[in-house]
């Protein structure tokens, strides 16, 4: 009966050896796992990220009067600093007539005219900035001669394109 005991012994010893095993193998996966977590991240912190700025959109609303021969009130402007990648939604309703009202937009350091001069009674226009049009723009309406007031009803519109918004981070 001693033989017997001595071959349980060594059944037990060898399940024993086995379990220890199978644990060290299991150690090992989850090492190799852990290190792999770890350069992933460390790759991951020193890619470089692209950043994309994109700003508000930016409206302007509002009905101006403008009166001829009146040196404060002939005309209406704002400058707006215009980058590439943007689009400029220009319109304007004259809602009351009286002396001929006159629109341009156009870059005040350069000369280049955005959308020419206008005397149309109602407008719209959509203008994309390219790289060749940034630049600072003045929106500028006004009135020449003759006697009266004009009341405009102003929407312009300064947005970002869709391809700002479709770049990735």
């Amino acid at each position: 009966m001693a033989s017997r005991s001595r071959r349980k012994g060594r059944r037990r010893a060898g399940r024993e050896t086995r379990k220890a095993v199978e644990w060290t193998l299991l150690e090992k996966v989850l090492g190799a796992l852990l290190v792999a977590m770890i350069v992933l991240a460390a790759y991951a912190s020193l890619t470089i990220e692209e950043t994309v700025e994109v700003e508000s959109i930016e409206t302007y609303l509002g009905i101006v009067d403008l009166r001829a021969n009146d040196a404060n009130a002939t005309e209406y402007s704002f400058s707006r600093e215009l980058k590439v990648d943007y689009q400029v939604v220009a319109s304007y309703v004259v809602v009351e007539e009286g002396p001929l009202v006159h629109f341009k937009v156009w870059n005040s350091t350069t000369g280049q005219t955005l959308i020419p001069e206008t005397t149309l009674g109602e407008f719209e226009r959509k203008v994309r900035i390219d790289s060749e049009d940034v630049g600072v723009y003045e929106f500028l309406w006004w009135v020449e001669g003759g006697t009266g007031r004009a009341r405009i009803d102003i929407d312009v519109l300064i947005q970002p394109t869709e391809r700002i918004f479709e770049k990735k981070t």
